[in-house]
């Protein structure tokens, strides 16, 4: 399963929880992202964490990404729409990470 690639952005914490794990799967923190569509390659993004600007690049990019937000109306509020996959899903995971 080491064609797994994890791409963490907006928690250090986060990553390094998932590195500490030590599970069997690629992880990277930079913002230079290479994807190529021949390996399974989530991106992971806390949202509240990083500028308006960037994240609005990453909803116009068509990679697979879990935006975990610390408040759901932060879309509606900035006026940000997913493009392919309009399931959103709401989890409290509190502000630790």
């Amino acid at each position: 399963m080491n064609n797994i690639h994890l791409h963490i952005l907006g928690s250090e914490k986060f990553s390094t929880l998932l590195s500490e794990l030590d599970l069997d799967f690629t992880l990277s923190i930079d913002e230079n992202l290479k994807y190529n569509h021949q390996n399974l390659f989530v991106r992971v993004i806390f949202v509240e964490k990083l500028p308006l600007l960037k994240i609005k690049k990453f909803f116009l990019e068509n990679i697979p990404t879990i935006f975990l937000l610390d408040n759901k109306d932060y879309l509606i509020k900035n006026k940000l729409k997913l493009l392919e996959f309009p399931s959103f899903s709401s989890i409290s995971i509190g502000n630790d990470f």
